[in-house]
């Protein structure tokens, strides 16, 4: 874990930190108006769903709890009481 870290900063040091060494790509943009534009509502959307995933994992849950009971079913594990999943429980 900690070598991953070092290489994904030594990584993006040498990407994005480092002098342009060919003087054709001095030239290049950084980020056009059109790109900002397609950028800025997926940041949007990936900030709020950072934030407030609650939309989406309920969305999702029905389906989740019905891969992880056919899942014990074919691995013959017994069933697990629905407790930990109903509202107010702890």
């Amino acid at each position: 874990m900690i070598f991953a870290a070092w290489y994904l900063l030594w990584a993006i040091q040498r990407l994005l930190f480092q002098k342009v060494d060919k003087p054709e790509n001095a030239k290049l943009p950084d980020l056009s108006p059109r790109e900002l534009a397609v950028l800025a509502p997926l940041l949007a959307c990936i900030v709020w769903i950072g934030i407030y995933p609650a939309p989406i994992l309920r969305r999702i849950e029905p389906s989740a709890r019905a891969l992880v009971t056919q899942v014990r079913e074919a691995a013959g594990a017994p069933p697990v009481a629905d407790v930990a999943m109903q509202p107010g429980a702890r």
